[in-house]
């Protein structure tokens, strides 16, 4: 392991990281699993993002910081990028299995736009809906896909359509009505995109 200090960090702040060679030699899946619950890069931030307050009683527009003052590094990243398809198998296996969805898979879900995992999203959260922001990843996979029947929606302006500490903020009242129309327009979205996709 080689430990990395952050110089312009205040505090005495380190991230411990395999080096190189030691990630190389890591079979894939093991790779994924060291990312998923290893950030290598640390930021210190002077202002923090405000709190998501009574989750249970809303459907936020935007994902908690799950992280909070660490991140991927550059080649944590780039291994999410290479291995999309291979990250996104492995990912549903997880989710499958487990029957649950934790905020680091959420967040790689929604950056990078994996909507294939719409229907392993929307299984989970039937059989436990207590984790709305399910429901919040399947708002910003239709968003990031420009999907017309919501980005015209009144639940988009509503939570998209100001400026970013704004949206970080900015949600729906969780209720049945919410829940059902995003569940909705997200299975529609997804259909529409596999029956283009098999033309």
């Amino acid at each position: 392991m080689r430990t990395v200090e952050d110089s312009n960090a205040i505090s005495d702040a380190s991230t411990t990281a395999l080096s190189d060679s030691a990630y190389n030699a890591l079979p894939l899946d093991e790779q994924f699993t060291y990312n998923m619950i290893h950030a290598e890069d640390y930021s210190q931030m002077c202002d923090g993002l405000p709190v998501h307050d009574d989750e249970a009683g809303r459907i936020y527009g935007l994902t908690t910081d799950f992280f909070g003052e660490y991140s991927w590094s550059q080649r944590q990243i780039d291994f999410f990028k290479d291995n999309r398809d291979s990250v996104h198998l492995l990912m549903k296996r997880v989710i499958d299995q487990q029957g649950s969805v934790g905020m680091n898979f959420l967040y790689i879900i929604a950056k990078y736009n994996a909507v294939d995992l719409i229907p392993s999203l929307i299984d989970v959260y039937r059989k436990d809906n207590s984790n709305h922001y399910i429901l919040t990843v399947l708002m910003l996979l239709m968003k990031a896909n420009n999907y017309s029947d919501f980005v015209q929606s009144t639940s988009y302006k509503k939570l998209y359509s100001s400026d970013d500490s704004h949206n970080y903020t900015a949600f729906l009242t969780y209720n049945k009505a919410n829940e059902d129309l995003i569940i909705r327009r997200a299975t529609n979205f997804y259909n529409s995109r596999k029956q283009s996709s098999n033309h």
